[in-house]
C-alpha cells in the first residue's frame, strides 16, 4: 500500500508503541488543543487517527546546511475512525480546528494555525477515502522535497522548487532587460543622469569643502579671497545637481509605468493561454502549482 510517512515522525511513534508499518499518512502541526504551541505530529492508520504532542530540539549536523530535530514526546492522542464523526475544518482569527461531528454534538479534535489549514485539509481527506474504502492517498499530492538538492538551502516556496541561491540570476537580468528595448533612448537617458549626478554628487564636497577651505580661505591659496565666485560655483554645482536629479526623477516617472504596464501585459497575455479547466481546479487565492507537504 502507498504510503506518506515522513522519516523523523517514525521514531517518535515507534517510541510511544504505534505500530508505524500501518501508518498511511501522517503531517507536522504546530498546536495543542489548548492553544499552547507544541510540535504536533498527526497520523492516520486504517483503524485510527494518532495524534502525538511533544517538543523538536534541532540538532546540528554536519553537511549542507541540513538540520535534525530531536522530538521529546509529551502525549498521545488515539481517535479510533468508528467513533469519529464528519471531520471538518474550521478557520478562527489566526488559528483553525479540526472538528468531529457525530449525530447531534460536536468536538474538537485539534487546534492548528492557519498556515496549517491545507496539511489539515489533506488528513481529512485521508480519513474520508479509508472510510470510503478507497485508496487512501486518493487524489492527495504528495511531495518531500523541502530542500536544493545542490546546496541544501530549504525552498521558500517548496511548490515552485526555486532556490534563491542558486537560481541563475544573470538569465532573469537578461530577460528583464527585454522590456526595456522599446525605451532605450530613455533608459540611455536615465543612465546618463544618474552618473552626471552621481558625479556632481562627488564633486560638491570638493568645492564646498577642500577647495573652499584650501585654497579660498587660506593665505597663499591659488583663489585666496574669491570668496564671491567661488560661493557661486557652489552654488551653481548645487544648483546643476538638484536640476539633474529632477530630470532623473521625471524620465524614471515616465519610463517605469509603461515598463510596469507591458509585464502585465505579457501576464495577461500568459492567462488567457491557459484552459478553462485551470482556472475551475482553482481555488481564489491558491497557488497555481501543488503544494508541498512539510
Amino acid at each position: 500500500m502507498k504510503r506518506h510517512v515522513p522519516s523523523y515522525m517514525e521514531e517518535a511513534f515507534i517510541a510511544q508503541g504505534v505500530d508505524v508499518g500501518k501508518l498511511i499518512f501522517a503531517i507536522h502541526t504546530d498546536m495543542t488543543p489548548d492553544g499552547d504551541y507544541s510540535d504536533a505530529y498527526v497520523a492516520v492508520d486504517g483503524e485510527s487517527l494518532y495524534i502525538l504532542y511533544g517538543e523538536e530540539k534541532i540538532v546540528k549536523t554536519s553537511g549542507a546546511r541540513r538540520i535534525v530535530a530531536q522530538y521529546n514526546a509529551e502525549r498521545l492522542e488515539v481517535h479510533p475512525l468508528k467513533e469519529l464523526g464528519e471531520l471538518s475544518t474550521e478557520k478562527l482569527l489566526s488559528t483553525g480546528r479540526m472538528n468531529s461531528k457525530k449525530d447531534d454534538s460536536e468536538r474538537v479534535i485539534m487546534l492548528f494555525t492557519l498556515g496549517h489549514l491545507s496539511f489539515v485539509e489533506r488528513v481529512i481527506k485521508a480519513v474520508k477515502n479509508i472510510n470510503e474504502g478507497v485508496d487512501p492517498l486518493k487524489e492527495i499530492l504528495l511531495d518531500d522535497e523541502l530542500f536544493c538538492p545542490k546546496c541544501g538551502t530549504r525552498y521558500p516556496e517548496p511548490e515552485r522548487k526555486l532556490c534563491p541561491k542558486c537560481i541563475d540570476k544573470m538569465s532573469i537580468a537578461i530577460r528583464l532587460m527585454g522590456f526595456f528595448k522599446f525605451y532605450k533612448k530613455k533608459v540611455a537617458l536615465i543612465f546618463t543622469v544618474m552618473l552626471g549626478s552621481t558625479a556632481l554628487s562627488i564633486l560638491t564636497p570638493y568645492v564646498g569643502t577642500k577647495l573652499f577651505m584650501d585654497e579660498v580661505m587660506t593665505a597663499g591659496g591659488k583663489y585666496f579671497g574669491l570668496i564671491t565666485q567661488i560661493v557661486l560655483l557652489m552654488l551653481l554645482v548645487k544648483t546643476v545637481t538638484v536640476g539633474f536629479n529632477i530630470l532623473y526623477s521625471y524620465v524614471l516617472a515616465r519610463t517605469i509605468p509603461w515598463i510596469i504596464y507591458d509585464l502585465k501585459i505579457r501576464i495577461f497575455e500568459a492567462m488567457q493561454r491557459l484552459s478553462v479547466g485551470f482556472y475551475t481546479s482553482k481555488r481564489t487565492g491558491a497557488p497555481s502549482v501543488p503544494s508541498a507537504r512539510r
